[in-house]
């Protein structure tokens, strides 16, 4: 899905956000390409200087970016209930975008194709490093997850859970606070998880649960 050519000002996305809290599909593809293409066209360039001044501290750097990112959206409406689930939402999508960019850069890289000075160069490669020290696996293809988020429950939540833990560097407790759900549930996600990828990709088991 192409994301669109300008930026949403803050009540078009404010209303995507309810139409999307509401069950409508159609709102949610064009939140996700509304928040993809903001991410591109104005966040991927501040990321080099972020992720460079305070290292070991992604999850903090990251909500730093998001919720710099929709203060103006979320003020939009004087509901704490809409906030928090449209804040979860607005995370979820931005998460996605981070690990698809991540997939394709690293894809490139693979193919030894041209890549430039991309600022999500260092943060793909450490954390590529770091799946691959500990799972055995591939970060590109273990983030090909668009298929699972297509699939029956819980193929979705399981996709979600990689996303924050692997390319955001959530911790369980944050994990649980952003999905809701407890950390028990989000840490069977992930094993079972890494089990399927294991499977369909055929890795050999290794490593330890994090």
């Amino acid at each position: 899905m192409p994301a669109p050519e300008r930026d949403l000002t803050p009540e078009e996305m404010a209303c995507l956000l309810t139409r999307h809290l509401q069950g409508d599909k159609t709102a949610s593809d064009e939140l996700l390409a509304a928040i993809d293409g903001y991410f591109r066209r104005h966040l991927r360039p501040l990321l080099v200087h972020w992720f460079r001044e305070a290292s070991g501290d992604t999850s903090a750097r990251y909500s730093v970016m998001v919720n710099q990112f929709f203060t103006e959206v979320l003020d939009r409406r004087d509901d704490p209930f809409w906030r928090q689930k449209s804040l979860q939402a607005m995370r979820t999508y931005a998460a996605t975008a981070i690990a698809n960019d991540i997939r394709d850069l690293l894809r490139r890289r693979s193919k030894r194709e041209p890549i430039g000075d991309d600022e999500l160069l260092e943060l793909a490669e450490s954390r590529a490093s770091h799946m691959l020290h500990k799972h055995g696996l591939d970060l590109a293809t273990a983030l090909d997850l668009d298929a699972w988020d297509h699939r029956p429950a819980p193929w979705p939540q399981r996709a979600m859970v990689l996303r924050l833990r692997y390319v955001i560097g959530m911790k369980y407790a944050e994990i649980e606070e952003q999905t809701g759900l407890p950390t028990s549930t989000a840490k069977d996600h992930h094993d079972r998880a890494i089990e399927a990828l294991r499977a369909e990709l055929g890795a050999s088991p290794r490593g330890g649960r994090p």
